[in-house]
């Protein structure tokens, strides 16, 4: 009887030990579910993920996302509604999470990624880019770019309710051509030629230019950038519908109208012009006209000085942009002769 006593206390005793061991070990459990909980509230955000988005122009935006906030861009087409400038602009959506959020206003901000590079110093982000809501505390805005800039602009977007919580979008803008620029060399005596993007056209004077656009002779400028590009570069002359239209009425036909070319062809030249073959000299012609028939075209263009022969079109295509210049190229009668096509006498023999 005392043995049986005995062992029923020690399983009582068993009992509650297990007991308690179970009630501590439940309440470890839910002490680490709730301070991870906790924990999983502070964590910082999660890296961006960033993905570029161009419309074509200079602007460039990387938006990134954080664990609260999301950004999506989309470039603004004409009828979007918003002023649209030369260099393009974008709508900024914010996403807030989660969605049932309360308050979901938001903050817009725009900042230099480095504010103290050599190119950014003293410079106010607001005369490069700027950031339009669509309202109070909207979580759409409307960014607009209003010159090229040399270093990263930060569009940064905060909750007005916890400012821990943000999300950035990269502001790029990629190397454009300017302008270009001409100038004589050596060998062609073309007395300061000079051809810039600033002109809206040219008027040839003397009639033995011809000139052609080298890495030497031509200069391209280009904007401020933080993106590079490469470009390559494609010339073009084209004779103008106009002078096309005398010629037709003058029964000449043009074998070309238009072709690949680096040259300016000035006067007399573009007519006529002489290149060395095996054997002697062959006429060339970018209209592809026989002698007599340039000198008709000579005598076209005297008559009409006021209507442009050609157009010449420089083209420089990068990746981000595409740059395209075209210059009327006129003739003065001054830069106009006609060519000697043959000789003959009044009589063959002579009898004294």
């Amino acid at each position: 009887m005392i043995n049986e006593l005995q062992q029923h206390k020690t399983s009582d005793t068993v009992k509650w030990v297990l007991t308690l061991l179970a009630f501590i070990l439940v309440g470890v459990m839910l002490a680490g579910i709730i301070c991870g909980w906790f924990d999983k509230k502070e964590q910082p955000p999660e890296q961006p993920v960033t993905e570029e988005t161009a419309d074509g122009s200079g602007l460039l935006v990387t938006p990134e996302s954080t664990n609260k906030i999301r950004f999506t861009a989309m470039p603004l087409s004409a009828d979007g509604g918003a002023e649209v400038l030369s260099d393009g602009s974008y709508t900024l959506t914010a996403t807030i999470m989660p969605a049932n959020a309360e308050n979901q206003a938001v903050d817009w901000s725009v900042n230099w990624v480095n504010s103290s590079s050599d190119w950014a110093n003293g410079k106010s982000t607001a005369d490069y880019v700027n950031v339009i809501p669509a309202s109070e505390g909207a979580l759409t805005a409307t960014v607009s770019c209003k010159r090229a800039f040399g270093e990263q602009i930060k569009v940064t977007v905060t909750s007005r309710t916890d400012n821990r919580y943000s999300a950035d979008c990269l502001c790029d803008y990629s190397k454009k051509v300017t302008g270009f620029s001409i100038t004589d060399y050596a060998g062609y005596n073309a007395n300061g030629f000079t051809v810039s993007s600033s002109l809206n056209s040219y008027t040839f004077d003397k009639p033995s230019y011809i000139f052609n656009y080298t890495s030497t002779t031509g200069v391209i400028t280009y904007s401020d950038y933080t993106v590079d590009d490469n470009f390559s570069n494609s010339f073009n002359t084209t004779i103008t519908d106009e002078y096309s239209k005398y010629l037709s009425e003058a029964g000449l036909t043009i074998q070309n109208t238009s072709k690949s070319s680096n040259h300016f062809w000035g006067g007399t030249n573009f007519f006529y012009f002489y290149a060395s073959v095996p054997g002697g000299m062959r006429e060339v012609s970018f209209c592809g006209l026989t002698t007599e028939q340039a000198n008709t075209a000579v005598s076209i263009a005297k008559q009409h000085t006021d209507t442009a022969v050609y157009n010449w079109t420089i083209t420089c295509k990068g990746t981000y942009s595409t740059y395209t210049h075209t210059i009327p190229i006129y003739f003065s009668e001054s830069s106009l002769t006609a060519v000697v096509t043959g000789i003959s006498l009044d009589s063959s023999t002579l009898m004294y």
